[in-house]
Parts: C-alpha cells; structure tokens; sequence
C-alpha cells in the first residue's frame, strides 16, 4: 500500500510537472520580452552609444517574440561587432524572457575633418569611427589637412601628442582647437582663447 501510495505521488508530480511545462513553453513566458542594451560609462563615447543603440533597436526589435532558446547570441553578438563604433560588447541570457547587451563604444580623442567636410571620430587605436554631422560631433580637437585622412600612422602621433599635453595648466587639451600638420614644419596647434 505505501509503494502504491509513493508510486501515485511520483505520478502525480510528474502529471503535474508535464503539463506545468507544456504550458509555460506554450506560453508567452519564455518568450523574449525585452533586449536590454546599456553602456559601459563612457563620457565622450555616449553619443556613439545613443547611435549604436538606435541602430541595433531595429534589429533587435525582430528577436522579440521568439523563444529566448532560439535567439543566436553568436549572431546577435556577430552583428554588434560588426559596428565599427563598438570596442567590446558582451550579452547574457536572463531568464525567463530578457537579453541583456552591454556595449563600450570606442572613447574617440580627435575628429578628423576631411576636404569635404564630414567629421569622422578618431579612436585611441587612430582607427576612424563612421561619419557624424555637426550636431552629432562631440567638443574635441579637429585635425584639419588631408595627410590625416589617408595616414593612420600620422593619426597614431597626433593621438600621442593630444596624450601628451596636460589636462590642467596654461596649455591644457581643453584648450586645443585644431592639430594640423606640415611635412616640413611638423605640428602644429590652434589654441582657443581662454
């Protein structure tokens, strides 16, 4: 009698387990509710993390719906790194129905004013970031000539040189406007007044 007893529970439990389970899958549960994206905090890259954001929203708005189980996050994380603005990105299933993405934007020191007059960010590694309007560009140093546009090397110095000037003092980083460059005369700084 208690054998049966125990073998009715266990049957019963597992009744009740498989139709628990049938009902949770069937239902919007696991399905994903929400991509999460947030920012490694980085000042001067938060307006490239607002536009790394607003253009994976479309993207991630499609995985919505779909079980959290199906979502690829080799292919989520394939297509984040494919932005040229991304330094690090990293993502985390949170169950039920949740994927969190964290992104670091690349930190841009410089923007790279071209002939015709697009700026384009350029990162600490002298890489350059895509194309931003005017509105978009954040308050830094420009560098103006075309011997920047097509030599990572003489971005590569111009990025040591801005690292080399102080943040504090009579000439500061806040106080250089623009870097150019003579291949005679080397560097040169445009100070701004005050």
């Amino acid at each position: 009698m208690k054998d049966l007893n125990k073998l009715i529970g266990v049957v019963l439990l597992a009744a009740i387990l498989a139709v628990g389970g049938f009902f949770a899958i069937e239902s919007q549960f696991f399905k994903l509710q929400k991509v999460e994206v947030i920012s490694e905090e980085v000042s001067a890259g938060r307006y490239l993390f607002d536009k790394i954001r607003g253009d994976l929203t479309p993207y991630t708005a499609n995985l919505t719906g779909q079980y959290i189980w199906d979502i690829s996050i080799d292919d989520l994380l394939s297509k984040i790194r494919s932005d040229q603005r991304v330094a690090e990105a990293s993502i985390q299933r949170q169950f039920p129905n949740k994927i969190a993405v964290k992104i670091r934007p690349f930190e841009p020191l410089l923007i790279l004013l071209d002939k015709t007059g697009g700026l384009f960010p350029v990162a600490a590694d002298g890489s350059l970031l895509p194309k931003l309007s005017l509105e978009e560009s954040p308050d830094l140093p420009l560098l103006r000539g075309q011997n920047f546009s097509k030599n990572l090397k003489l971005r590569q110095r111009a990025i040591e040189l801005i690292k080399a000037i102080p943040s504090e003092g009579f000439l500061n980083r806040q106080t250089v406007s623009e870097i150019h460059y003579d291949d005679k005369l080397g560097f040169e700084l445009i100070l701004t007044s005050g």
